[in-house]
């Protein structure tokens, strides 16, 4: 997994902790190939994370704070929702439910987080 760029402790806590919970989601129900292919695109998505981050200065700070939560909550949800199967279907719908109330949880988190003033 791609270094990620974060702003205090607090975020560095709730983004490692959300990304680890949906990646062991993710492991859970899938092959080492699938699970290959969600990570590269889990890698851009913390590349474009990364590189927001130099306009965070123009009153875009929310914005920059939620990229991870609500991106990599929407590809998660759409990546279970491709390989659900009857066999699955049960153990994905909790996974999905359970994304959902942790993808709010931890926005609510990250609202609290100040702007740094550089």
């Amino acid at each position: 997994m791609r270094k990620i760029d974060f702003v205090n402790e607090l975020h560095k806590i709730l983004i490692l902790d959300y990304i680890h919970l949906l990646l062991g989601f993710v492991t859970d129900v899938s092959t080492k190939q699938k699970l290959k292919e969600y990570e590269e695109i889990l890698d851009l998505l913390l590349e474009y994370h990364n590189s927001y981050k130099i306009g965070t200065h123009v009153g875009n700070w929310q914005d920059f704070l939620f990229i991870i939560p609500i991106n990599l909550s929407l590809l998660t949800q759409a990546y279970l929702s491709a390989i659900r199967t009857k066999r699955n279907s049960n153990q994905i719908n909790s996974f999905k439910f359970l994304i959902g109330a942790k993808t709010e949880e931890i926005i609510k988190s990250l609202i609290e987080i100040e702007p740094i003033n550089e």
